[in-house]
């Protein structure tokens, strides 16, 4: 709703924010102080850089923008910060993204026509992309395989082992023995006693005093044994040797000389000019041969599309647990790629070359077994602990931080989980090359 009663005098000019359902991150007066600052700073900038909008054009523009910030921003900090940086550019840049205009108006007709196609054209691009590449040193210190695993003449593969659901100790030999393995899939969170639900009718006193519940099933830490059970034990192998011995390692390099594929071939010529990183992400289940890779998803960089979205057959003849409340995954079915398979796809898609983009990448390499020289893990580049390795901001996290996109409600998306690292990268990019920008002027 509108009502300019006259055009000559920006603080006449009467606007109305819209509505956000179900709440607005400030109040409905704040909001409309901030419209009013908004509009006046467009219809300034319009005369100071000679734009030539009309005042139907500006106050539609104020409208949509405060809308669409107060509807991305549920924080009123974040709210207040969006708007003021929207009103810095406009001030000083005479755009909404803090670019000069002649470059911003290239954007714009870009964005027009699938500007997805030419954003590598610049090399200087894909060169700031590899100087995000994380140093062998420190993958190795947040627990990368970086090179093969050397086996010693009197290793000895482990035959007991602690469960990595119940935590019970058993014996390899017999993980096809059937037990009674319970456990709780979801993890521990800490809350006060009056936001714990279904406490099974249980007394529990004192407000103020913290416990430690499964997400699962908002049971008290201790209360029971599990809320899930299984017929099997499950492992999880940790340690490099181990994995080597049980499925070798293998560089990339080496993997596609072993598959004799050929890389000054036309076909392997044309997808290096093409695909040169990928965001990559993996589910995994318990099978009698450990944690196995159970679905592959990989996304172009550039055009931010599918390139391999699959179930995988994992080598293990006993399927344990598909860890369903997390992956999605339910079944595998029998004409699923085998492992080998994907690993062949991988080879014949990537190289030494290849920029591997992920978060919390050293899982999924370790499933795959493969070990790749370049990568970019958003877990390792932007959590904000930098000082414990250990603490790492999950990526539902770093979504909302970087994008103010909202992620993993329940199951995880593997392809979406391959999608947002990308989009968190590019975004980080695009804020170096602006900052740059305003440097030089």
């Amino acid at each position: 709703m509108v009502d300019t009663t006259s055009t000559s005098n920006t603080t006449t000019t009467k606007l109305f924010p819209i509505p956000v359902i179900p709440f607005a991150p400030v109040r409905q007066d704040e909001r409309q102080h901030y419209l009013n600052l908004l509009y006046n700073q467009y219809f300034l900038c319009n005369s100071k850089f000679n734009l030539q909008y009309s005042i139907n054009q500006l106050i539609k523009k104020s409208i949509n923008n405060e809308f669409k910030i107060a509807k991305l921003n549920k924080i009123k900090s974040q709210y207040q910060h969006s708007i003021k940086k929207l009103m810095f550019n406009l001030k000083k840049f005479g755009t909404e993204d803090g670019l000069p205009i002649q470059l911003s108006q290239s954007n714009n007709n870009n964005d027009d026509n699938d500007n997805d196609d030419n954003i590598d054209n610049d090399d200087d691009y894909y060169n700031q992309l590899k100087n995000l590449c994380i140093p062998i040193q420190r993958l190795k210190r947040n627990n990368y395989i970086t090179e093969i695993p050397l086996i010693s003449n009197n290793y000895k593969f482990p035959i007991l082992i602690d469960c990595n659901h119940c935590g019970n100790s058993f014996n390899l030999n017999e993980i096809s023995n059937i037990v009674s393995c319970n456990f709780h899939p979801g993890k521990l969170i800490t809350s006060t006693n009056e936001n714990i639900n279904n406490n099974k009718g249980k007394k529990i006193f004192g407000n103020d005093y913290i416990n430690k519940i499964y997400n699962c099933c908002n049971e008290l830490k201790g209360q029971s044994q599990g809320c899930k059970k299984l017929n099997h034990h499950v492992f999880k192998l940790n340690n490099s040797i181990d994995l080597h011995y049980l499925k070798p390692f293998i560089n990339i390099s080496n993997l596609r000389n072993s598959l004799n594929i050929i890389n000054n071939s036309k076909i392997q010529l044309l997808r290096k000019q093409k695909i040169k990183a990928i965001g990559l992400d993996c589910e995994m289940c318990y099978t009698d041969k450990g944690f196995e890779l159970m679905k592959l998803s990989l996304i172009d960089f550039k055009t931010e599309k599918k390139i391999l979205d699959s179930i995988i057959h994992p080598d293990g003849d006993l399927i344990i647990d598909l860890n369903s409340h997390v992956s999605g995954v339910n079944n595998i079915p029998k004409n699923s790629l085998t492992f080998d398979e994907a690993i062949i796809k991988l080879a014949q898609l990537t190289d030494n070359d290849t920029i591997i983009i992920g978060h919390g990448l050293e899982n999924d390499l370790n499933v795959l077994r493969l070990i790749y020289p370049n990568i970019i893990d958003t877990a390792i580049l932007f959590s904000e602990n930098q000082i414990d390795i250990k603490r790492k901001d999950p990526l539902k996290k770093l979504a909302w931080s970087f994008l103010s996109e909202n992620i993993q409600g329940k199951e995880h998306d593997s392809l979406e989980d391959a999608l947002i690292p990308i989009k968190i990268v590019k975004k980080h990019l695009d804020n170096i090359n602006k900052i740059k920008i305003r440097n030089k002027m």
